[in-house]
């Protein structure tokens, strides 16, 4: 998901996951700084909140990734995984020795798209059903209809940054799979729309979708100015300026 793969740097974290190669730009660490104020404020020792923060993006972003990679291994291709600022890649590796030949039908493409939010999904409510075992109790936020694990009650009432742990998990998961289902390209809800539309019309579909994602963006990007949300419109305002010169180079225009 997102945007185009950052370089490399002296700093970048790698690892293996799952036979997976994972590759942490620097920046990725920005993101529970700038995404994760809200949750911070008011949590006590504001150190501790974040690195509590910091993990759930960690974890949850790598998750969303890896069910993405997961379902391009289905389908017999390699891939690898990159996180950054802005979320992350699972970038598919055609050139290896067992996927150069494979390439994906519209209905694998949307398998693979829907399978980063799915996982998302799946972690959100495992964390909730873990919260219910230890003794909690089925809440939501004030601000949002997003169902959490309230541990008030149960032995772990006291334990501030593990109530943090498990709404922050709830909240970023259900939100970052809603995010990603948004059909605006390059979003994972825009790959969906792209491989549906391929699918019933091959000759307009990828036209089509970047119609549609040029629109739904423009009306995103006015509904966060309407409240006053600068670096959503920025960012969707963006995401429309990329589809709608997708759609000049389709169509062989120049403006």
């Amino acid at each position: 998901m997102f945007l185009s793969e950052p370089g490399q740097t002296g700093y970048d974290i790698q690892f293996n996951l799952f036979g997976f190669p994972v590759r942490v730009h620097p920046l990725f660490f920005l993101g529970p700084l700038l995404f994760g104020r809200g949750l911070i404020e008011g949590q006590g020792n504001i150190g501790i909140s974040l690195l509590v923060v910091t993990l759930v993006f960690f974890v949850s972003i790598l998750l969303h990734e890896l069910g993405h990679a997961l379902a391009f291994r289905l389908f017999g291709i390699d891939s690898r995984i990159v996180l950054h600022w802005m979320g992350g890649l699972a970038i598919p590796d055609r050139g290896s020795w067992n996927s150069r030949e494979v390439s994906l039908t519209p209905n694998q493409q949307m398998i693979v798209s829907v399978a980063g939010p799915a996982a998302n999904v799946v972690l959100a409510f495992a964390m909730i059903g873990v919260g219910l075992a230890i003794g909690g109790r089925l809440g939501r936020l004030e601000f949002l209809p997003i169902p959490v694990a309230n541990l008030a009650g149960s032995t772990f009432a006291k334990g501030e940054y593990l109530q943090l742990f498990f709404i922050a998990m709830s909240l970023l998961n259900l939100l970052w799979a809603v995010l990603n289902l948004v059909p605006i390209f390059p979003l994972d809800g825009g790959q969906i729309a792209r491989a549906f539309m391929l699918k019933i019309d091959p000759r307009d579909g990828l036209q089509n979708s970047l119609y549609l994602s040029i629109g739904v963006a423009a009306l995103a990007c006015v509904y966060a100015m309407s409240t006053e949300n600068i670096f959503l419109a920025i960012f969707c305002g963006y995401l429309a300026y990329e589809s709608w010169q997708s759609l000049q180079r389709l169509s062989g225009r120049r403006w």
